[in-house]
């Protein structure tokens, strides 16, 4: 059951009754909004029977998802060229196929060219679902479906919903409620990506380790700071994140002191956000900014994750 999005699910629940369907839609919101749920409950309202929960499931051959190949960041354009072959071909089972493109905004320039010649000229009775987020998709691409935007949770909705769905987030309420304040904060307000993370990485401290590092680096204590190095995630994707978070707390540092009145990106307080300002010069801020940033540029891309954490961490220490 799709929480909220009451506009968009009317806007199909019309159209489905009235057979006017569009061929395609662009589904945009962050990771964890319910892009993929409202895709499939569509499609199971155009099936009958058993096929519904066949669909839900993710079990029926002719409802395929598209992604980036594993260890990919781009949807190749002969990946593209299949999806239009194999829409030419008779359903195997329903009276429909549907294609679902998983953050089709990887699609690259070429595949989205080669997609458009299929969007302009589709076949009868097959569906396609460009699952998005953020820039990546061409004008021309846009222009030939309409977009479906999904709903942006406030921070309290998404509290209280969560914590009625999820026993690690009521749990984690009782027992470290800023740790769940700071996964609300960074979810985008979706709620897929609030309950990922409680149950995922509930007792993940990144919240409290980057402030920890922030104090050892605004104190000036070395032997801290370098301490540390051993709590910091050693998975690629994990520790991407982790300089995301840190890059944040630097942004909203540097908001700080120069005056800027803007939401906070990291710190669940203006006092948490001026407190650790004291302890950085204008110019150190700026700077050990451009370190993280790089790091996570050079994350992408780095063999030996290890030393590449203890030299960022060098960097930032260095004056």
């Amino acid at each position: 059951m799709l929480f909220g999005n009451e506009s968009v699910k009317t806007l199909l629940e019309n159209e489905l009754a009235r057979g006017t369907l569009s061929h395609a839609y662009i589904v945009d919101g962050p990771k964890g909004s319910g892009r993929h749920t409202l895709v499939r409950a569509v499609l199971s309202s155009l099936a009958a029977g058993d096929d519904k929960g066949r669909i839900e499931k993710g079990l029926c051959a002719d409802v395929e998802e598209l992604k980036a190949p594993d260890g990919k960041k781009f949807i190749p354009v002969d990946r593209i060229r299949e999806l239009r072959e194999a829409a030419y071909l008779s359903p195997a089972e329903l009276d429909f196929k549907a294609f679902i493109i998983s953050e089709a905004q990887t699609m690259t320039a070429e595949a989205q060219n080669a997609f458009l010649k299929i969007l302009e000229d589709p076949p009868d009775n097959v569906y396609f679902f460009l699952i998005t987020y953020g820039p990546g998709l061409l004008t021309t691409v846009r222009s030939r479906a309409p977009t479906l935007r999904m709903q942006v949770f406030s921070e309290k909705e998404l509290k209280d919903y969560c914590i009625r769905q999820s026993d690690s987030v009521k749990g984690m309420d009782e027992k470290n409620p800023k740790q769940l304040s700071f996964i609300i904060k960074k979810s985008g307000g979706a709620i897929g990506a609030v309950l990922d993370t409680a149950k995922s990485r509930g007792d993940l401290g990144e919240y409290d380790l980057v402030c920890e590092l922030l104090g050892a680096l605004s104190g000036h204590d070395k032997g801290e700071f370098f301490a540390k190095e051993k709590k910091i995630p050693e998975e690629r994707n994990e520790y991407s994140e982790f300089l995301d978070g840190f890059i944040k707390a630097f942004r909203d540092i540097l908001a700080v002191k120069q005056g800027i009145s803007e939401p906070l990106l990291f710190f669940l307080s203006p006092e948490e956000a001026t407190e650790y300002c004291q302890g950085f010069s204008l110019a150190e801020t700026m700077r050990k900014l451009q370190v993280l940033i790089s790091a996570k540029e050079e994350n992408e891309y780095n063999i030996n994750l290890k030393t590449a954490r203890l030299d960022t961490m060098c960097r930032l220490w260095s004056k």
